[in-house]
């Protein structure tokens, strides 16, 4: 996540797109496999999500489909519901 920042600040605006992209891949993996979910590892995707959220509003879209990050992440916690 902070790598595609750092890329961001950089002017390096299809960089940071792959990398919010991996992210994003990453944490679907991660939640999909684990069958619970404990208390620790919820106040990190509370965290987490909430920073890739807040980093999302001043990453530049794509202009034929300007929420396909955000409709990802909602789809990784609406499948896990939770």
């Amino acid at each position: 996540m902070w790598t595609a920042q750092i890329a961001l600040i950089n002017n390096l605006i299809s960089e940071s797109d792959s990398l919010v992209k991996n992210c994003i891949t990453v944490l679907s993996r991660t939640i999909n496999e684990s069958n619970r979910i404990e208390k620790n590892d919820f106040q990190f995707l509370k965290e987490f999500s909430g920073n890739l959220n807040s980093f999302l509003i001043i990453v530049p879209s794509n202009p034929e489909s300007p929420f396909q990050l955000v409709t990802g992440i909602l789809n990784i916690f609406s499948e896990k519901k939770l």
